[in-house]
């Protein structure tokens, strides 16, 4: 009895949240103000509960409605002697439906950059996302507001992320460092134009260019900014640094990943602020240091933590009444409009950046963890700025 009751424990514990618990969870979650890490938590609960719903409906529709609820059970998480409890056959029959039940959980197990790719497929099939080849338009234009030295500051890196340019523009900055060697600091923009795909726009950095960061590890922007550095005159095997704002930092992390895009254009730094960067791309020794504020519920939308390495670190912040982390806690309800302007504060660029400026000017013992990957990325772009384009 104590075993079956310890087993039975760890079965329930592993049973994914249906569909109809979500609301539960959400409230639990959110009623005291929704941080990003439980909003991922949400995002992850989401995936594993709209196909687990078709099949154990499936499985309910036809008759087996004990199958229909091991379908929502992680095998993975359950220890030998439940596995034994769990598959301990009372017939024949009994055990091939529940081998059947197991098999059937596994496959259900997708990661959030499945359910990503799955999504921008779809979308792509109907039409309503199409990403065709994009290409440089025009010759480099030279930026005026660039500064005249980069301290190697992260600030400094971010004052190159494009802002309210135009349609589809990316910054590329030639460094002169103190040693006489050159590096290029690219800058990349979040999205822009709203959060549906537009079948017309021609905005690279739309609705459909998150599609192509989350769901197809920048298949689509990889080949176009490299047409853009060889169009900005970038020599072949020069060091990069990219930084990226929300989809751009996206994008910089999976170009730091693809062996196409650093065969050609290796990249020794990244930079990202407020990116939803928790994807299962492989850096590498590639420098990445990246910032987000845990009331900024866009960095959720990979539904997975940031991984982090010895070359790869993440600094989360925590401002007081930050986004929906309100004073009082718990929602705001009053309108879409005031959720909507909620979001908007806790992902505005410019916050981030001065919380990043912040970072930067307090005591050297509380960045004492990121001190060598910022040293690292000081000395790839502290110097004198050639042109900025």
């Amino acid at each position: 009895y104590e075993e079956a009751e310890r087993a039975a424990a760890g079965i329930m514990a592993a049973e994914d949240a249906s569909l109809e618990e979500l609301p539960a969870l959400l409230w639990r979650d959110g009623h005291d103000g929704l941080t990003t890490r439980e909003a991922e938590r949400l995002v992850q609960d989401l995936v594993q509960a709209v196909p687990e719903a078709i099949v154990a409906a499936l499985l309910t529709a036809a008759g087996f409605p004990l199958l229909a609820a091991l379908a929502r059970i992680d095998v993975k998480m359950l220890t030998r002697a439940q596995k034994r409890v769990l598959k301990r056959p009372v017939s024949s029959a009994a055990k091939k439906g529940t081998d059947a039940a197991s098999d059937l959980t596994e496959a259900l197990r997708v990661s959030p950059d499945e359910a990503w790719t799955a999504v921008a497929d779809a979308l792509t099939l109907a039409g309503a996302a199409p990403r065709g080849a994009v290409t440089p338009h025009g010759a480099p234009q030279d930026r005026p507001t660039a500064p005249a030295l980069l301290d190697g500051s992260a600030t400094g890196l971010a004052s190159l992320i494009p802002r309210e340019e135009g349609d589809g523009d990316l910054t590329v900055t030639e460094v002169v460092r103190e040693n006489g060697s050159r590096a290029w600091v690219v800058g990349l923009p979040g999205t822009r134009g709203g959060l549906i795909p537009d079948p017309e726009s021609t905005d690279p950095w739309d609705a459909g260019g998150l599609l192509d960061a989350l769901g197809s590890e920048s298949e689509v922007t990889a080949p176009a900014v490299r047409a853009a550095l060889e169009a900005a005159r970038v020599p072949h095997g020069a060091p990069l640094v990219l930084a990226g704002y929300s989809q751009g930092g996206v994008h910089a992390v999976n170009l730091a990943g693809r062996d196409d895009f650093t065969s050609v254009y290796p990249v020794a730094g990244v930079m990202t602020v407020a990116a939803p960067s928790g994807n299962a791309v492989e850096t590498g020794r590639t420098a990445v240091l990246e910032f987000s504020s845990d009331g900024d519920l866009a960095v959720a939308a990979d539904g997975a933590p940031t991984p982090v390495s010895s070359r790869r670190a993440e600094v989360v912040f925590h401002p007081a009444g930050h986004g929906w982390d309100a004073p009082g806690g718990g929602f705001r309800t009053a309108s879409p409009l005031a959720v909507e302007d909620d979001l908007g504060v806790a992902h505005d660029f410019d916050a981030q950046v001065d919380l990043i400026r912040q970072f930067e000017a307090a005591e050297p013992a509380s960045r004492a963890e990121v001190a060598g990957l910022s040293a690292a990325l000081a000395g790839l772009t502290a110097g004198t700025v050639a042109s900025s384009r």
